[in-house]
C-alpha cells in the first residue's frame, strides 16, 4: 500500500500477476505484524506513532487444526466437542464433531493443537502427514472406530494465529480505534478486541 495523490495505490499479486489499485479508502484486515509492514512509513496524521507501536507490539500464539472427513453413517458422541481439563500441558486444545461436510455424505472431526505443540510442530517443518498422525492419535484416545475412519482433509498452520492481549491492551485497543476515526485507513483484526 503507497499513499498517492489522490488516496492510495494498493499492489497484489493475483495467479502470479502484480496488479495495481487506486482507492480512496483502505481497510486492513490482517495480523497486527502485517498491517505494521504495510503502514511502517505512513505520515503521523494517517497512522500514529501509538497506533505504529501497538501493531508492532501485538503478541500472537501459534496453532495448528487439522480436519478430517469421515462418512456420514460414522456415529459421533452426543456432545459438539471435548476439550482437555486438568492439571498439567495438554497437547490438544479441543476436538469438535461437525455433523455436516462439504456434501451430505460426509461429517468433519476437527482437531485443534495446543499452543506449545503447535509452535514445536511449525517450527520443525512437520509434514502434514505427521500432523494429521498425530491427530489421528488424540482422536483414538477417545474413540478408537472414527480414528480408523477418519482421511485426511484439510491442516491449518498459523503463526500468528490467536492475539494475546496483555494487561492494558484494551485500553491500548480503544484508543487506537479511536484515533483511526474519519481517517481513510482503518484497521480491523481481533488484535483490536475491547
Amino acid at each position: 500500500v503507497n499513499i498517492d495523490t489522490h488516496g492510495y495505490q494498493v499492489h497484489y499479486h493475483k495467479s502470479g500477476v502484480a496488479h495495481q489499485l487506486h482507492v480512496d479508502r483502505v481497510v486492513c484486515a490482517t495480523t497486527a505484524q502485517y498491517a505494521s509492514h504495510l503502514v511502517q512509513n505512513f505520515p503521523e496524521h494517517l497512522v500514529s506513532t501509538q497506533q505504529k507501536e501497538f501493531l508492532v507490539s501485538q503478541t500472537y500464539i501459534p496453532h495448528i487444526h487439522a480436519t478430517f472427513k469421515v462418512g456420514a453413517d460414522a456415529q459421533f458422541p452426543r456432545y459438539s466437542s471435548i476439550f482437555p481439563c486438568g492439571p498439567g500441558q495438554h497437547t490438544w486444545a479441543a476436538i469438535a464433531f461437525h455433523k455436516e461436510g462439504n456434501d451430505k455424505n460426509e461429517k468433519l472431526i476437527s482437531v485443534y493443537l495446543s499452543a506449545e505443540l503447535s509452535h514445536e510442530l511449525i517450527q520443525s517443518q512437520k509434514s502434514d502427514a505427521d500432523i494429521y498422525q498425530h491427530c489421528r492419535e488424540v482422536i483414538a484416545q477417545y474413540h478408537l472406530t472414527l480414528s480408523n475412519a477418519c482421511l485426511p482433509f484439510h491442516v491449518i498452520k498459523r503463526t500468528h494465529a490467536i492475539p494475546i492481549h496483555k494487561v492494558g491492551r484494551y485500553i491500548q485497543a480503544f484508543e487506537f480505534q479511536k484515533q483511526q476515526k474519519d481517517r481513510s485507513i482503518l484497521f480491523c483484526g481481533d488484535y483490536l478486541t475491547t
